[in-house]
This record gives structure tokens, sequence and C-alpha cells, in this order.
């Protein structure tokens, strides 16, 4: 009995979530929007590796200060 009480609710729950309309289609097509070029798809000088900076990035050393290690400030 509580397990079908529990399926009705799950499957009007279901229900009341589709919002699928009386007139809509469930198998309606797609229209993707046509894709478009842009500058820098097309430039020589993005593409090289001219325009590319390879340096390795670095953070700033970073160092210990007092506070962070007094036991007093830890209790």
């Amino acid at each position: 009995m509580i397990k079908q009480v529990f399926l009705m609710a799950a499957l009007m729950i279901a229900l009341a979530g589709m919002k699928v309309k009386a007139t809509s289609s469930l198998l309606k097509t797609e229209i993707e929007p046509e894709l478009e070029l842009e500058s820098w798809m097309v430039d020589d000088f993005f593409w090289t590796k001219k325009s590319i900076d390879l340096t390795q990035a670095t953070d700033e050393a970073l160092e210990l200060e007092a506070w962070m290690t007094d036991d007093n400030y830890w209790r």
C-alpha cells in the first residue's frame, strides 16, 4: 500500500514537471545558428608561435610571518 502511494506521488510530480504543451512536438527539429568566421580565426599572426608568450609564469616567493608560527595565536 505504501509503495503504491509513493509511486503515485512520484508519478504525479514527474508529470507535473514535464511542462509539455499539447501543441508542442517532442520531435521538434533544432536549427543551429550559422557559424561565423572572426578575424582572429584566419589571422596568421595569431596562429604562429611569434604571438604566443611561452615564458613560465611565476608567483612571488611566500614568506612565513611571525603570527603564522605563534602557538598563542592558534589556541
